[in-house]
């Protein structure tokens, strides 16, 4: 390790009271997403309440309650399971064509080698779908049997 002079030291030590990040709760909201690449595994899954999409998230949601009816909480709960799959499910679909477009404009790209394991990652939310639907109709035909038909 090189050894630095006591007047860098001091220099560096001064400089490091300066630098001490977001004060803000806006600017920590902010620079908690410094490192995010595309958000698929983010904890925040969905938007910011006062965003565009996430009206349009709270949309979906009510229609599908207003489509699927539960009958009480556990039944909502996979209705809201269903929601949160099919809503990530287009995000990495979008993610994916943006990908393969080369499309960084909006945000960073995750690397073409990646496309493999964003399928394998839209297959799991696929099979969440499909897993909360047949909980929720326990007596109808799989919807990926009904869809093939």
């Amino acid at each position: 390790m090189p050894i630095i002079s006591a007047a860098k030291l001091a220099a560096n030590r001064r400089n490091a009271r300066k630098s001490t990040g977001p004060r803000t709760a806006a600017g920590k909201r902010k620079s908690s997403q410094n490192a995010r690449k595309h958000g698929l595994y983010s904890r925040y899954l969905i938007p910011d309440r006062r965003s565009e999409s996430s009206r349009a998230f709270q949309s979906m949601l009510k229609d599908f309650i207003l489509e699927m009816q539960p009958k009480n909480h556990l039944e909502r709960v996979w209705v809201e399971r269903m929601v949160l799959s099919l809503w990530r499910l287009q995000g990495a679909y979008r993610l994916e064509a943006r990908t393969a477009q080369g499309d960084s404009e909006s945000a960073p790209l995750p690397a073409l080698s990646c496309l493999p394991k964003l399928v394998r990652y839209e297959n799991m939310l696929d099979r969440q779908f499909q897993s909360a639907y047949a909980a929720l109709n326990p007596n109808k035909l799989p919807l990926r049997q009904f869809l093939t038909k």
